[in-house]
């Protein structure tokens, strides 16, 4: 069953109030997320400073690996559990509630290493510990994510809600780029790695709350008095997502683009010290430099979908990322007329375009999949799709990982030697034009005046 039909009559759909609270678990849920992806890979592997590093760069590569499968394979039953899911408040704020301290604990305990820098313990005890973390998180963003399609019902709306989503993630970027960076500096406020978690971590409880306690949801399960909502098995709501050419479609776009972008995204900290020449807090700076680049291409991708459609926008964002990433390879190798420093923040303002559109269009138009889905079954199904969707681009992120431990490894990582680090745009630009050709046969058509084709 759909949301009631007094919630579709809510002529403005979500207000800014509920937009805001919405959009507050956003912040928080990422928090986390941003700080393990952007240095959990440094804290282990960084050897400066050090006798040795926690664990050597192939075997945080695996790890890492590991927590990521993981991560994949709770999307898929993370979701079907929350679509068949009744309760009292709803079918997702259950498990933000009760997943929100728990992945913030286990977040926490991956920045106290129990046990000697290289041993195999200390490795083992990393991995359940990324496992439980990942695992949590799904448990807590699967369902959070399922809630927008129900809250925004228009394509205006969602585009809208999706860039309020967007300026959470970048505000919650900003924040381990600027203020995390500035917690681990030695020469910065050097408050240490596990103190840095344990701020950040109530932060991303407190937001999550704000969120699972305010948000309502508009679904309700069959009355007794009605007929029973027809029952179907994991499988069954599995093998229905790929009977959807338009999901198909979208998500074999969005795993190329995720298995080359997501390792450029993870090696911030080694691009800005090893490539660019600076410090961990000046990991600061770089977002503080991209952040009004992100907000005036919010604005534009909101007049440019009006005009376009999301679906012809993203097809751009996605062939200009392709084009532009490539050019990482050439800060710190070849003699160009700035510094590199200057050449690492000319790339990523150049960037910010392409990358605001992949914040804000994507999970706009899975919300469309969503109801496409509706039409085919006879079923509301978004978690699954968000789980599924989840699930794949996790597996992408688990090999761009391996991708880039490799890379790393082989070619170089260290100050003198940048070559793995420089492959990574080159790599990430492959990928990512891959996926936009997969893209151009998505089948699903919401340009202003155009009528959706099955």
């Amino acid at each position: 069953m759909t949301a009631t039909d007094s919630g579709k009559k809510e002529a403005g759909g979500s207000s800014a109030l509920k937009s805001l609270v919405y959009v507050s678990g956003q912040f928080g849920g990422n928090l986390p997320n941003l700080i393990f992806s952007g240095w959990v890979l440094y804290f282990y592997t960084n050897d400066e400073g050090r006798a040795q590093p926690l664990i050597s760069m192939y075997i945080m590569g695996a790890a890492l690996i590991c927590g990521r499968i993981v991560d994949a394979l709770a999307d898929p039953l993370i979701g079907f559990w929350s679509d068949k899911t009744h309760t009292r408040i709803g079918r997702r704020r259950p498990f933000i509630l009760i997943g929100a301290p728990l992945m913030v604990g286990s977040f926490i305990l991956l920045f106290r290493p129990m046990f000697p820098a290289g041993s195999a313990a200390l490795v083992v005890s990393t991995i359940v510990i990324m496992g439980l973390f990942w695992f949590f998180f799904t448990a807590v963003m699967g369902p959070y994510l399922s809630l927008m399609p129900e809250l925004a019902e228009t394509s205006k709306q969602r585009v809208g809600l999706t860039t309020y989503m967007a300026v959470a993630f970048l505000i919650a970027n900003a924040y381990q780029g600027f203020i995390a960076a500035r917690m681990v500096d030695a020469n910065g406020w050097n408050i240490g790695y596990f103190n840095m978690a344990l701020i950040s971590g109530a932060l991303s409880i407190i937001f999550l709350y704000v969120t699972g306690l305010g948000v309502r949801e508009k679904y309700v399960a069959p009355a007794k008095t009605e007929a029973p909502e027809e029952k179907y098995s994991m499988f069954q709501a599995f093998a229905w997502t790929f009977k959807n050419k338009a999901f198909v479609v979208y998500i074999l776009a969005s795993v190329m683009q995720y298995l080359g972008f997501a390792s450029l995204t993870a090696s911030i900290p080694y691009i800005v010290t090893r490539l660019m020449g600076k410090t961990e807090s000046f990991v600061g700076v770089v977002y503080a430099v991209s952040i009004p680049g992100f907000v005036i291409s919010f604005f534009i991708i909101n007049i440019l979908t009006k005009k376009l459609g999301k679906v012809t926008l993203y097809k751009y964002c996605m062939l200009m990322l392709a084009c532009v990433l490539p050019a990482l390879f050439l800060i710190g190798r070849v003699d160009l007329p700035v510094s590199p420093t200057n050449a690492g923040l000319i790339l990523i303002a150049i960037l910010s375009f392409p990358i605001a559109g992949n914040m804000v269009l994507p999970m706009a138009i899975l919300a469309d999949v969503a109801d496409y889905d509706e039409k085919l079954t006879g079923h509301r199904r978004e978690a699954m799709y968000f789980g599924m969707q989840g699930f794949l681009q996790k597996a992408a992120t688990a090999m761009s990982q391996g991708i880039q431990a490799l890379l790393f490894g082989y070619f170089g990582y260290s100050t003198g030697n940048t070559l793995g680090i420089n492959l990574l745009g080159p790599v990430a630009g492959f990928f990512g034009f891959i996926g936009f050709l997969v893209f151009l046969k998505f089948p699903l058509n919401d340009r202003p005046g155009a009528e959706a084709e099955g």
